[in-house]
């Protein structure tokens, strides 16, 4: 039986791949399958993933054309036979040769859809344990799910597969914020999760700006909607929502990308979207600074014309 399916996209990563596939198949938990979904790679990252998968039947690999990580991977979800998923990028590791081993024995003893292991974080050879409110785990404890920080980081997590497969729950079609969405609608289905005090993931922080033209610009701020669409339907994710408000009052201060009228039209529409959540919402006071940080970011808009 297989324990664990650990889904990984690959673009052009040759230089990270031998590391990052090493780290999972140095686990102590054997039962574990590697899920490899080459993203079109123009570099040498397929054949060296062929060559893993020859020495070792835990690996599948699997190729498509360039379509971006979310595709590849709900490719990954949809071949899995784990009981359990996790996720891993080409660029990163998991860092306790006994992580996965401890996260599934705890998800498995204690019957849960999620268990949450540690995070650290590397820049410029530099590495963080604690990230905004991404403590160190240091004991193992039950959690409502409203106590989740904001949404993200999900590579923290592994998640029953039968929960993703049963609700039909994938990455969506957006160039940036998959990753909230996903992980929101994972939360939505939760009372709990299981913190477990285990360093898990290494996670390589980018060196520059993933947001970095209009498309990208406008898919955040939506984003933002289908987020907040989720978690504003229930009472218990309260505390998240004021949290993550901040990342989206955070945007008026963010580097704008709008070259057209239609363009603009378009994040006008999404941003009104947005604003009706928030009335609808009834906490006035973050309805007012959300409206207020949108005409701040309107009038930059404006001006740089």
């Amino acid at each position: 039986m297989i324990k664990i399916s650990v889904i990984m996209p690959i673009y052009n990563d040759e230089e990270n791949i031998i590391d990052s596939v090493s780290s999972v198949l140095n686990q102590s938990l054997t039962e574990i399958e590697l899920i490899c979904v080459d993203d079109g790679s123009t570099d040498n990252s397929l054949n060296l993933l062929n060559d893993f998968a020859e020495k070792d039947n835990r690996i599948r690999v699997f190729s498509q054309i360039n379509q971006g990580s979310g595709k590849a991977r709900n490719k990954g979800i949809s071949e899995a036979k784990g009981e359990y998923i996790a996720f891993l990028d080409s660029d990163d590791q998991i860092v306790d040769n006994d992580a996965l081993n401890q996260l599934y024995a705890e998800g498995k003893k204690n019957n849960l859809d999620m268990v949450s292991g540690g995070i650290q974080f590397v820049s410029k050879d530099k590495i963080n344990y604690e990230f905004s409110c991404f403590k160190p785990i240091t004991e193992l404890k039950l959690r409502p799910v409203g106590d989740y920080c904001i949404p993200w980081y999900f590579y923290k997590n592994i998640f029953r597969r039968s929960l993703l497969i049963e609700n039909n729950i994938r990455f969506p079609d957006l160039l940036r914020g998959q990753d909230p969405v996903f992980l929101v609608e994972i939360l939505s289905h939760l009372d709990y999760f299981l913190e477990v005090p285990v360093l898990y993931y290494s996670y390589v922080t980018p060196e520059y700006n993933k947001i970095d033209n209009s498309l990208k610009y406008y898919d955040y701020f939506v984003h933002f909607y289908l987020v907040f669409k989720l978690l504003m339907a229930d009472k218990k994710f309260n505390n998240i929502v004021l949290r993550y408000s901040e990342r989206l009052i955070a945007m008026k201060n963010r580097a704008i990308y709008v070259n057209t009228e239609e363009e603009l039209l378009k994040l006008l529409d999404i941003m009104d979207k947005i604003k009706s959540l928030y009335v609808t919402y009834g906490n006035v006071n973050l309805t007012n600074k959300i409206t207020s940080s949108f005409e701040e970011l309107i009038s930059k808009i404006e001006n740089s014309k």
